[in-house]
C-alpha cells in the first residue's frame, strides 16, 4: 500500500488514491511500481541524490527528444523547493518499507517479454531501431563531452572479473556445483534442505561453466584490446535487458527502469539488448545491427565488438548466478530463466564451435 504521505501528494497533482494500489512490477534491483491512473508510482531505496539527479537529467533529455519511448519525469507539488523536484523523501521510522525515494513517472503501456522463445524478429528489429535512436539523441546533446580521458568503471571493472576467472579457471563455481549435486533433498520429514536444483540442472551449469572456460580463453586478448582501445563514450540506459522494453504486439512501446543510466561505451546496450533477445544466431544479430544503425548512423564501434561484450558478459552472469547459488540465496524466477537462458546460449556457442 503507498503510505499516506505519497497519497496526500497524488491527491495534489489530481490523480485517483480513492483505491489501493497494487504494486505491478518488483524489479531485481528491489524497486517497486504501482500504477495510479496515468501514472506510475516508483519507490527505490537511492540514498545518493547527486547520482539520482544525475540519472534524472538523462532521463528527462531522453524523454523531450523521444517521447513515445521513455517515460517523463513528474515533480511532486511538496517537492518544488527542493533541488530534485521530481523525487520525494520519504522518511519514516515506523514504517521503514516505505522509507526511501519515490518517482511519478509517466505510465508507459505495453508488456515486457518474458522467455527469449517468445521473441519475434519484428520485436528484434523493433528494439535495435529504438536504441538507436535513444543512442542519436545521446550523442547529439553530449557531442561536447570529451571522454577521452576518462575510464569506463563498468568496461574496466569487467575485464578485471575476467582476467580474475581466467586466473582462478572457475575453480570457486566448479567447487559450489559439486556440493550443490552432493546435498540431500528435503523430504516430509526435513524441510533443511532447499531442493532448489535438480541433478540435470546441475548437470546443465556444469556444461556451461565448461563452455564459459573456453570462452574466457579464447576472448581474453580481443576483451583487453576492446578495453585500451575504445574511447566512445556517451549517456546510455545502461540495463536495456529484454525485460525492460514494453511492447504492443511487435512494437516498442516503451523502455523502463534507468537506474543504471551513465556515460559509457553504447555497445553495452546494444550488447544486453539484442543478447537478452536472441541466442546464438549471427543472421538476427547482422539484422538487429542494421536496424540500430539505420536508426544511430555510423555507431563508432563494430558489431563483433559488441558480440565479444555479450559472449564476455555471459560468462560473468553465469559466474555470478553460480556464485549466489553457493551463498544459499534464494534465485527468483525471473532469474532462473536467465540462467536457463544462458545455459542454452553456451550450448549453441559450442555447437557452432565444433
Amino acid at each position: 500500500m503507498l503510505p499516506v504521505c505519497i497519497r496526500e501528494q497524488l491527491k495534489d497533482l489530481g490523480l485517483d488514491v480513492q483505491h489501493d494500489c497494487v504494486a505491478i512490477q518488483a524489479g531485481l534491483s528491489g524497486a517497486s511500481v504501482y500504477r495510479v491512473g496515468d501514472y506510475a508510482i516508483k519507490h527505490h531505496p537511492l540514498s545518493s541524490l547527486q547520482r539520482l539527479a544525475q540519472i534524472h537529467q538523462y532521463q528527462k533529455r531522453w524523454a523531450d527528444s523521444v517521447p513515445s519511448l521513455v517515460p517523463g519525469l513528474v515533480s511532486w507539488p511538496g517537492s518544488l523547493r527542493h533541488a530534485i523536484s521530481t523525487i520525494l523523501i520519504v522518511a519514516d521510522n515506523e514504517h521503514p518499507s516505505t522509507q526511501g525515494c519515490w518517482e511519478c513517472i509517466k505510465w508507459m503501456p505495453g508488456e515486457s517479454i518474458g522467455r527469449i522463445e517468445q521473441v519475434g524478429i519484428e520485436q528484434v528489429r523493433a528494439v535495435a531501431n529504438a536504441l538507436g535512436l535513444l543512442h542519436r539523441h545521446s550523442k547529439h546533446w553530449h557531442s561536447k563531452f570529451d571522454a577521452s580521458d576518462l575510464g569506463d568503471d563498468r568496461m574496466l571493472q569487467r575485464e578485471r572479473l575476467f582476467q580474475q576467472l581466467l586466473l582462478t579457471r572457475l575453480s570457486s563455481q566448479q567447487r559450489v556445483l559439486d556440493r550443490l549435486a552432493t546435498r540431500p533433498k528435503r523430504s516430509a520429514l526435513n524441510n533443511n534442505f532447499i531442493d532448489e536444483f535438480s541433478h540435470e540442472f546441475i548437470d546443465c551449469l556444469r556444461f556451461a561453466l565448461g563452455v564459459a572456460m573456453r570462452i574466457a580463453i579464447d576472448s581474453q586478448r580481443a576483451m583487453q584490446k576492446l578495453c585500451q582501445a575504445t574511447k566512445l563514450r556517451y549517456p546510455i540506459h545502461g540495463d536495456a535487458w529484454r525485460g525492460n522494453w514494453l511492447f504492443e504486439g511487435s512494437r516498442v512501446s516503451g523502455l523502463i527502469d534507468f537506474s543504471q543510466a551513465d556515460i559509457r561505451w553504447p555497445g553495452f546496450d546494444f550488447s544486453r539488448a539484442i543478447g537478452t533477445m536472441v541466442l546464438s544466431d549471427r543472421l538476427l544479430w547482422n539484422e538487429a545491427w542494421s536496424s540500430y544503425c539505420e536508426a544511430l548512423g555510423d555507431p563508432g564501434y563494430q558489431l563483433d565488438e559488441a558480440m565479444l561484450m555479450h559472449r564476455v558478459s555471459t560468462v560473468l552472469t553465469l559466474v555470478s548466478y553460480i556464485d549466489r547459488m553457493g551463498q544459499n540465496e534464494t534465485i527468483e524466477s525471473q532469474a532462473r530463466v536467465r540462467i536457463e537462458e544462458i545455459c542454452k546460449c553456451l550450448q549453441l556457442y559450442f555447437d557452432t564451435a565444433q
